[in-house]
């Protein structure tokens, strides 16, 4: 029974500090007291950290107090006997049972009539079912009985969490029983296509919290209490008698409010570092709000926080780590087009490859349509940007900035190559990216200091004369030969940031002579002669009698 609410396996249960989460609670009561009128399922969903299971616990307890709580079950993915399915049902069944002398009887006789009940593939359902028959229950009553799972998407195999979805449809569906069911998880792939089919979607209410807008004002109401319970706390009394006036201030407790986005595992990790015992509270506040990779082991603010990002993110397979911190690097660092179509496009994928490659970080990063782009992604944990940053934290999912803008230079002049280069051969809707590219370059551009690498590649991706074939292909546009122009000027040109910080690299380059103008003929394109004399203008070393030849 150590999967039930009350259990000692899980005390002290995270539980709703009080005052918090009002409006989720509320809405949790009024699908609760809906009755028949209501649907028999709750999905209860939200990123790692939102605070499901502390929701839940507080759902339990006050439903138990109102004896309207029927059973509960939270998943655990480590401990053995909470974190497969085989566990769920038949604990559910128990506690209806011990619920009333007429249940337990019940339960009693069926066990003794068929001891392997439960070991048949629906057989822990017909043993829940068997409770209320012959019970003297009407089918649907108007207070309906409540049963909780929590994290179900930490129980084993994502095939045996969507059967769970289907059993409980199979209860509501087939036997009618009079139970209301809340189920907790993550928003997993899997488990949103499987609440989305029409047996579970006709019976499914959801309540989500990702952007409740109250959370973060939940989060600093949390934070100012625990401090104040830190204050005067008598484990710290020696250390917090030198502090005088207000601890922390307000900015310090805003700080911490908005770097935890609204999600209650960021402040409950900080409040447990600074209350440890034998540890100064004011001290270990300075290394939170100051905190970097120079942080020791044993003082890591965040060990907690760190330890669930990296088990989300090993759900992305090894050979496949490296292309996932490409992807995520467009969304970690700003001014990055977040667009999954565009850095499909950067990274020569197909959008279906990127969104497999982010499918077990629904969690995480979410895909949200923008004013100015569709399935724009975005990170739900303000803390996960740092973690990802931070190399002592992260490891092997480190993201290099350096490393990152370098690869992504070279990913986008390859995109421009090719897609500049033929457009009739692409998607329209990426046909315009070029319009941003010239400025993501020099953007990106900036932000490395692997300068040779660039040089580099700019020059042997030029040498190969593709540009060439391309200028002579006669069913090139106008528009496509200037905007081809317009991508490598975009490197010479006065205005361009990294050309005057950088001119010396960028001027060894021997761009122009990597494209052979001296071979235009008379009956070149003449756009040609326009946009070849704006580059030459721009390289020092050409004569103007050069420009006169043209």
């Amino acid at each position: 029974m150590g999967a039930t609410y009350d259990s000692q396996e899980r005390d002290p249960a995270p539980r709703c500090h009080p005052g918090t989460r009002r409006e989720i609670l509320e809405q949790i009561e009024e699908w609760v007291n809906a009755g028949a009128d209501g649907t028999s399922i709750l999905w209860l969903h939200g990123p790692a950290g939102a605070g499901k299971s502390a929701i839940a616990q507080t759902v339990a307890e006050t439903y138990a107090g109102r004896n309207q709580l029927a059973a509960t079950f939270f998943f655990a993915r480590t401990i053995s006997r909470r974190n497969a399915i085989r566990y769920l049902f038949p604990t559910i069944a128990l506690q209806i049972a011990l619920s009333s002398p007429v249940r337990r009887q019940k339960l009693d006789r069926v066990l003794k009539n068929d001891p392997y009940i439960a070991e048949r593939a629906l057989g822990s359902i017909d043993l829940v079912a068997s409770l209320y028959q012959d019970c003297g229950l009407r089918p649907i009553p108007s207070s309906a009985f409540l049963v909780v799972i929590d994290g179900l998407d930490e129980c084993q195999g994502h095939d045996d969490q969507c059967r769970i979805l289907a059993q409980i449809s199979h209860i509501i569906h087939t036997h009618r029983l009079p139970l209301r069911f809340l189920v907790g998880s993550r928003p997993e792939s899997h488990l949103c296509e499987a609440f989305e089919k029409p047996l579970l979607a006709d019976i499914t209410n959801m309540c989500s919290l990702y952007g409740d807008f109250w959370a973060r004002a939940d989060v600093f109401m949390y934070l100012r209490s625990e401090f104040s319970r830190i204050y005067d706390s008598e484990r710290h009394r020696d250390i917090m008698e030198s502090v005088f006036g207000s601890w922390p201030s307000d900015q310090a407790i805003e700080r911490i409010a908005n770097k935890s986005g609204g999600y209650f595992i960021y402040a409950s990790t900080v409040i447990k570092f600074i209350d440890e015992e034998y540890f100064s509270p004011p001290e270990r506040l300075d290394q939170v709000l100051d905190h970097s990779s120079s942080t020791t082991p044993d003082s890591m603010p965040f060990a907690e926080l760190d330890q669930l990002y990296s088990q989300i993110l090993s759900l992305c397979p090894k050979s496949q780590i490296p292309l996932l911190k490409r992807i995520l690097g467009y969304v970690v660092f700003p001014n990055n087009p977040r667009s999954i179509d565009y850095l499909a496009a950067f990274l020569r994928l197909s959008s279906g490859k990127v969104k497999l490659i982010l499918r077990g970080l629904r969690s995480l990063v979410s895909f949200e349509e923008s004013d100015s782009e569709l399935d724009a992604l975005e990170l739900i944990h303000a803390s996960f940007r740092d973690f990802l940053l931070d190399e002592a934290r992260a490891g092997v999912y480190y993201i290099d900035s350096a490393e990152w803008y370098s690869t992504a230079f070279c990913d986008g002049f390859s995109l421009g190559v090719n897609l500049l280069a033929d457009q009739r051969s692409h998607p329209l809707h990426l046909i315009h990216i070029d319009e941003k590219l010239s400025m993501l370059l020099n953007v990106w551009f900036c932000c490395t200091p692997r300068i040779d690498r660039l040089v580099a590649f700019v020059h042997e991706r030029l040498e190969d004369g593709l540009w060439y074939s391309h200028l002579e292909d006669p069913g090139l546009s106008d528009e496509a030969t200037l905007k081809i122009f317009d991508l490598l000027t975009a490197m010479l040109s006065p205005d361009s940031i990294y050309a005057n910080r950088h001119r010396v690299e960028f001027g060894s380059l021997e761009v122009l002579c990597c494209i052979p103008f001296y071979e235009v003929t008379d009956s070149t394109n003449p756009l040609i002669y326009s946009a070849a004399r704006r580059m030459y203008s721009y390289d020092p070393r050409v004569p103007y009698k050069a420009l006169d030849a043209l």
